[in-house]
This record gives structure tokens, C-alpha cells and sequence, in this order.
């Protein structure tokens, strides 16, 4: 026998039946209606929610009915029915019972002094408070989707409180959100494209760098020659073409490719030949090397609509952010896809 459990004399706790849950799981249903599982020693088993119950209130909204979790989110979040922000609710709240208001309001008091102390007077109001109400709740979703928006609220404000003079400035605004940016900080790498452009271009300069140390096959080294032409370096890009081996097929398309990269110039009669040729590419079924051809001389907002008509939505944005010829208000056009509209 490897362990062995005595039957308590408690009626409540008395064992009704046993079992196995698996092999190394017992199974014990007591009196009190509780099933409960063992380890195999019979030393430590579950309990019953009941019976771990605290003493003393915590904070936990989801230990709400959902519809009231729900009323408790909204008064958290907004308030246009007060003139002045409160963290507690009355009984005149119409969906909710009394019962239920009370253990809103009970909630609510235990909510961090320090949070209860700030979120009714958040220099940025209701998009904060979302944020924060999001943080106590635990939603991951509603969390990320305020972070990008508030980040980019604040910029916006930042945008509007300069002069007209200044706004006109496009040097000046820059150097305003830079400053912005190492003040705040950027938004962290998880949001992809949803980042400021300046960091997420040297996010993707530094994820292509390491890929160009990590090749091993000719695949690999022209997807990052082809990268490196969308990111504007065109010198790396050369020398990746200039690799391939005088055996592959594609040599004498590199060849010409790596002379392309290197020649191109910025006079009108040039770009419009490289244009043309592009736009005859990209009819004929070779989007990517008409989007290199445009991204070459500088047509990066016309490399992303023909891309957006292609439905590459996330290519798009990914090149609106990673070109600095397209503005941030352009950017935004651009992530925009129907399915979002």
C-alpha cells in the first residue's frame, strides 16, 4: 500500500465514493458535494472556492456578475452623467440592482489609494483612464488598443499646442516628436507597425542587419538585397547582388540589378523611364520588382497604393513606415484597410 487515507468523522466531509482520474490522480467525492483531487500521496488535494474565501475584502472585479463588472468598467472609464468624476456609483443606477450596487462601490473603494488618488483628475482624460481601467481589469486587449491610442493622442496634442508658424515646419515637427519620443518614450516593439516610424525604421534596419550575418543560401542574400533596396541602402544591397555566383541563372540578372541600383539618378527623364518600367512590371504580374523599382527613386507613396490595390495591406504599411519621403498623416491613409473602415 503506498498511502492511505482515514475517513473523517465530520458528516460534511464524510467520503462517499473514490476513483481514479488518471494514474496517478485519485478521485474522492465527499457528503458535502465536493469532488476532490489527490495527489498520490493523499496528502494534498483541492478545495472548494468557499472554503478559501478571505476574511477581508480584495480587489478583484471579476469576482463581479459580468453585468456588473461591466457597469463598474463604465463608471471607471467615463462619467458624462456627472459633473464631477466619482468613484462610486448611487442606487438610482438603473441596471443594476442594490445588491449589486453596493459590491460596485465596495470594489471600487479598494481600488489602489494611489490610482483612486490620480485617475479623477488624469491630465489625459478619458483615453487614460481607459488605459488604467484596462491595467485593473487585466484586459490585454483593451490595454494594448489604449496604449497605441493614448501615445498617439499625446502626440497629437503636442502637434496642436505649437504655433502656426511652427506647424507649417515640417524640420520643426520632427524635432518636436523626437523630442516627444525620448521624453515618453516609443511604443514597444510587440506593436509592429503601429510603432513611430523613425524607431520602427531602425528596429527593421537592425532585424535586416542580423538576417545579412545569418544567411547561408543565395534565397536568403537576395531577400535581403531586395529588403535593403526598400529600406534605402542601396550600397548593401550592390554588394549582395554582386555575390551571386557566375553558375546561378541569375547571375546576369543581379549583375544588372546591382548596375540599376547603382546608376540611378534623380533627373526627371530618368525617374519617368524607371516609372514606366515599373508600372509595365507591376501590370504584368511583378509586383514586388516594381515596388523595389519605385521604392529606388523615391516613389515610396506610389509603391504603397499599388501594393494597397493588390490587397498587401500589411506591406503597405510596412513600407509607408519604413520610407521617410511619406508623412505620418500619409502613414495613417495607409494602414487604413477596408475591413477597418
Amino acid at each position: 500500500m503506498i498511502s492511505s487515507l482515514k475517513n473523517p468523522k465530520d458528516d460534511e466531509k464524510r467520503i462517499v465514493d473514490v476513483d481514479w482520474g488518471s494514474s496517478n490522480t485519485p478521485l474522492v467525492l465527499t457528503a458535502d458535494g465536493c469532488l476532490r483531487l489527490f495527489d498520490l500521496s493523499l496528502k494534498t488535494c483541492t478545495s472548494p472556492f468557499e472554503s478559501l474565501e478571505s476574511q477581508e475584502p480584495f480587489f478583484c472585479p471579476y469576482l463581479l456578475s459580468p453585468k456588473t463588472a461591466l457597469a463598474m468598467k463604465h463608471t471607471l472609464q467615463h462619467q458624462p452623467w456627472n459633473e464631477k468624476y466619482e468613484l462610486q456609483i448611487g442606487t438610482d443606477f438603473e441596471c443594476l440592482k442594490e445588491d449589486q450596487v453596493e459590491k460596485v462601490n465596495q470594489q471600487l473603494s479598494l481600488i489602489p489609494k494611489r490610482i483612486r488618488n490620480y485617475i479623477p483628475s488624469c491630465p489625459y482624460g478619458t483615453a487614460q483612464r481607459c488605459l488604467m481601467t484596462g491595467r485593473l481589469f487585466g484586459d490585454e486587449a483593451e490595454t494594448d488598443f489604449w496604449t497605441v491610442a493614448l501615445h498617439y493622442l499625446k502626440l497629437e496634442r503636442m502637434r496642436k499646442i505649437s504655433t502656426t508658424e511652427e506647424k507649417d515646419n515640417e524640420d520643426w515637427e520632427s524635432e518636436q516628436r523626437e523630442r516627444f519620443l525620448t521624453q515618453e518614450g516609443s511604443l514597444d516593439k510587440c506593436f509592429d507597425i503601429l510603432v513611430d516610424s523613425s524607431y520602427y525604421k531602425k528596429y527593421q534596419l537592425d532585424r535586416l542587419n542580423f538576417h545579412d550575418s545569418k544567411r547561408g543560401s543565395y534565397e536568403q542574400t537576395i531577400s535581403c538585397a531586395e529588403h535593403f533596396v526598400l529600406l534605402g541602402q542601396n550600397e548593401r544591397a550592390v554588394q549582395l547582388f554582386l555575390e551571386t555566383e557566375s553558375d546561378n541563372d541569375n547571375y546576369h540578372l543581379d549583375l544588372l540589378r546591382a548596375c540599376l541600383v547603382t546608376t540611378v539618378q534623380d533627373t526627371s527623364a530618368s525617374q519617368s523611364t524607371i516609372k514606366l518600367v515599373a508600372t509595365s512590371l507591376i501590370a504584368n504580374g511583378k509586383l514586388t520588382e516594381g515596388v523595389q523599382l519605385l521604392s529606388l527613386i523615391n516613389k515610396g507613396l506610389d509603391a504603397c497604393r499599388y501594393l494597397q490595390t493588390y490587397s498587401k495591406w500589411y506591406e503597405a504599411a510596412w513600407l509607408a513606415k519604413v520610407r521617410s519621403v511619406i508623412s505620418l498623416h500619409q502613414q495613417q491613409r495607409l494602414m487604413t484597410s477596408p475591413d477597418s473602415c
